[in-house]
């Protein structure tokens, strides 16, 4: 077995060569999307881990120590410590109700939030808000467990997906080691800058977002004008029904990059590796996308919606 030091060296001649040493682990992937499934649950049955076929799915947790944590903007994550592997983990939840498809169509870029740690980084505003709106309590449950000296497995989907991204930025920033981060179906999080620096963060480490046939989100925001991008290189599963992958770049065009506008669904979305990582239960039939959330903006409802007075004034700062 190679001592603890051989890989220490590895890692730091993988940095020196700005090459990716952790191939990334369809087992571990999938065992990772039970967990993110489980946060469909809700925050009852998540905290009793009465959570399905990720009880068994998953990885062995410790069910004393979880915990499922919300805002008033729909986001919400699950937290925990795990028996095996000897970790931590934390799966950000998508798009999920009124509000939250609302922070969707928010898809503007606005400063990030660590300007000297990374000067010129933009990221997607609905996206960064409904983050900044369950962070701290995020960081609070894993000081509460302990995890700071543990491994993290991070996982999440869609819009938690791209929250993910954010997360695993400040994670790093704080010294946190991540073993394995997977961004399923992640829309693009920011501008060029973020891109290259959260890169610059991750160096070796499995952090890789998971693409899925001819889904459309990975496509969105365009990269048009604003100069949207992906942070991170893309695992590229090419069938709508099975397990092959491939290992690309980070803007593929032999990956996901390779379909027209006209050939992409939503469709796709909701599974991959015949999983469906944002549903608790196995669904009957697959829903309708909400992305884009057409029908929700063409509405008024929204203003009715019960909304925190820090949320309203967020939209008010955005909206002008």
């Amino acid at each position: 077995m190679p001592l603890p030091w051989f890989h220490a060296v590895l890692k730091l001649l993988c940095l020196l060569a700005s090459q990716r040493c952790l191939a990334y682990e369809h087992s571990m992937a999938r065992s990772l999307a039970y967990l993110e499934k489980a946060v469909y649950c809700g925050r009852e049955k998540f905290q009793k881990w009465d959570v399905g076929d990720s009880v068994t799915m998953a990885p062995k947790v410790n069910a004393s120590q979880l915990r499922f944590v919300q805002s008033s903007e729909q986001a919400a994550a699950g937290i925990g410590r795990l028996i095996e592997p000897d970790g931590c983990f934390v799966a950000i939840r998508g798009t999920f109700g009124p509000i939250s498809s609302l922070l969707d169509a928010v898809f503007w870029l606005m400063d990030f939030e660590h300007v000297l740690g990374c000067p010129s980084c933009q990221v997607v505003a609905g996206f960064y808000l409904a983050y900044l709106s369950i962070r701290d309590q995020i960081f609070h449950a894993l000081a509460e467990f302990q995890c700071h000296q543990r491994p993290l497995y991070l996982v999440g989907h869609s819009q938690g997906a791209a929250s993910l991204s954010y997360f695993l930025f400040d994670a790093l920033m704080r010294k946190y080691t991540v073993q394995h981060m997977y961004a399923l179906e992640s829309p693009r999080p920011g501008n060029e800058n973020f891109a290259e620096k959260l890169r610059a963060l991750v160096g070796a480490a499995d952090a890789w977002r998971v693409t899925h046939y001819q889904d459309l989100v990975p496509h969105l925001p365009p990269p048009g004008v604003f100069g949207y991008v992906h942070a991170l290189p893309e695992i590229y599963y090419d069938t709508r029904n099975g397990t092959h992958y491939l290992e690309c770049g980070v803007e593929d065009k032999n990956c996901s990059g390779r379909w027209w506008a006209w050939q992409l669904n939503t469709v796709d979305h909701d599974s991959f590796a015949q999983i469906y990582p944002c549903k608790c239960a196995l669904p009957e039939a697959r829903p309708e996308s909400i992305w884009p959330p057409v029908a929700f903006l063409r509405s008024t409802s929204w203003v009715q919606t019960s909304m925190s007075t820090t949320f309203k004034e967020r939209l008010m700062l955005l909206f002008g």
